[in-house]
């Protein structure tokens, strides 16, 4: 089978993960969907582990499956994602995080969504989509694209495109000097597509694992609100100010995002003050910037300061003693019925 028979690149940019490279392979190896429509493709971002060389015995000892593996000369940091997805042969493109991989239900589901859909249709696969559609959600623009998935766009296991879209995402990428190397690049992707196809398909997908990721002492240099705040709101105002994109829409997001996700590191890194590997300087006069204005988050900051700090604690010592009791899956069953 040659390379345009391949129906799916899993696309992997990675850098100093050998191990956990390795634990994918072994995983996708195993699955009966990896078969001769769908490749791996990992672009090696100027590793100094031993990622090359695991790799390449991999591809050594299967010759028969379709493995690719790709190093850069030097580190070019989230450069890399679209670095991945130019060696992709597919006819669509999966980006895919190191330390995730699909189990073969996963799998099928992607092949199945990539074969009946015609390619003049924009096509993601999102894990948790907020909508439980037990199956896809079509939609027609932006402002329901936003509505729907959040900052959860910003993740880039969560963007994919048809292997056609690759020469019109580059000259976009090139022509908008924000986006090349953004840190939040994949959202800048997703929602220029889907502002480019008539029709959007999003598919309710539950079939990511990620792998435990090692402990790093390393020190981040920008503020972790920057990313999940600043940037991602300031992509989505270029599109409030075509009109494409609704304030009701935003203050429904900005809620949203508090109680998914923000709402829990201001309580974990601001109030809590839990080791955080982030510059967190400027923190609230950031916050306040963006949500002061929201009744809602004066309501849920202090439910979620108190569910971190009076039920969690409770909850964890609940378990511990009705598992010293010998009494805990008998209680969980219970709690099913």
């Amino acid at each position: 089978m040659g390379s345009n028979d391949i129906l799916v690149s899993l696309c992997f940019p990675t850098c100093n993960r050998g191990q956990m490279i390795k634990s994918i392979l072994d995983h996708y190896l195993s699955c009966s969907e990896f078969d001769c429509k769908v490749e791996i493709v990992i672009s090696d971002n100027a590793s100094t582990d031993s990622t090359k060389q695991l790799v390449t015995d991999y591809i050594l000892d299967n010759p028969t499956r379709h493995i690719r593996y790709y190093r850069n000369d030097t580190n070019i940091g989230t450069l890399n994602f679209f670095e991945s997805m130019k060696h992709a042969q597919g006819k669509y493109i999966k980006l895919c995080n190191d330390y995730l991989y699909i189990d073969d239900e996963g799998l099928k589901t992607i092949k199945d969504f990539v074969t009946q859909t015609p390619d003049n249709v924009a096509l993601f696969f999102y894990d948790n989509l907020r909508e439980r559609n037990n199956g896809c959600v079509r939609l027609r623009n932006v402002d329901k694209f936003i509505h729907l998935v959040n900052n959860k766009m910003t993740w880039i296991s969560n963007f994919g495109c048809w292997k056609r879209d690759l020469l019109t995402l580059e000259t976009y990428t090139k022509s908008e000097p924000k986006v090349n190397g953004h840190i939040i690049q994949t959202a800048f992707w997703s929602l220029f597509l889907v502002d480019s196809y008539e029709e959007t398909i999003i598919v309710d997908f539950h079939s990511n694992h990620c792998l435990p990721i090692p402990n790093s002492k390393r020190v981040l240099t920008y503020n972790f609100f920057t990313p999940h705040v600043v940037y991602y709101y300031d992509l989505i105002d270029d599109y409030v100010k075509q009109g494409k994109v609704t304030k009701q829409t935003i203050l429904l997001d900005k809620e949203r995002l508090l109680s998914d996700f923000v709402g829990n590191k201001i309580v974990e890194y601001l109030i809590l003050r839990r080791n955080c590997p982030y510059d967190l300087s400027g923190s609230w006069s950031l916050i306040f910037k963006y949500f002061g204005k929201i009744p809602y988050f004066y309501y849920i900051i202090p439910r979620q300061a108190l569910y971190a700090v009076l039920y969690l604690p409770l909850r964890k010592k609940a378990i511990w003693f009705l598992k010293k009791m010998g009494i805990f899956e008998q209680c969980k069953k219970l709690l099913k019925k």
